[in-house]
């Protein structure tokens, strides 16, 4: 299962191309299994509680890991392991490539590639 929340703020554009452009400001994307448990998520929020860097999360299921001798073990599930950030569209990816579910569309990968040039050319630095 995937549990999507997309936070977003219309803003003015003073480029020539368009009046408007869509700014996000925050994206918790879970990946949940058939119980509903979380396996991954990521998130970027800089207006609630937790690091406002982009994150992943790992399922707290897994445990705490050893990690060498004198050193207490490391619980994964507590983590905000920094990424990017993260489009839908590489979720999307992920969820087909990975996690094996059925694309609804024949077009899928040239659909996400477009949705991830986008966002690529949307975090590119102005000329």
């Amino acid at each position: 299962m995937l549990r999507l929340t997309h936070s977003y703020r219309v803003v003015a554009d003073s480029s020539m191309d368009r009046l408007w452009r869509v700014e996000t400001v925050a994206y918790w994307y879970q990946i949940l299994d058939r119980e509903a448990r979380e396996l991954l998520a990521y998130h970027w929020h800089l207006q609630t509680v937790g690091p406002a860097f982009p994150h992943l999360h790992i399922s707290g299921r897994i445990g705490t890991l050893p990690v060498g001798r004198n050193v207490p073990p490391v619980a994964l599930g507590e983590m905000h392991l920094p990424t990017s950030h993260v489009p839908f569209a590489a979720v999307a990816r992920l969820l087909v490539t990975e996690f094996r579910i059925a694309p609804m569309r024949r077009d899928w990968q040239a659909t996400l590639a477009a949705g991830e040039a986008a966002f690529a050319r949307d975090q590119a630095p102005p000329d």
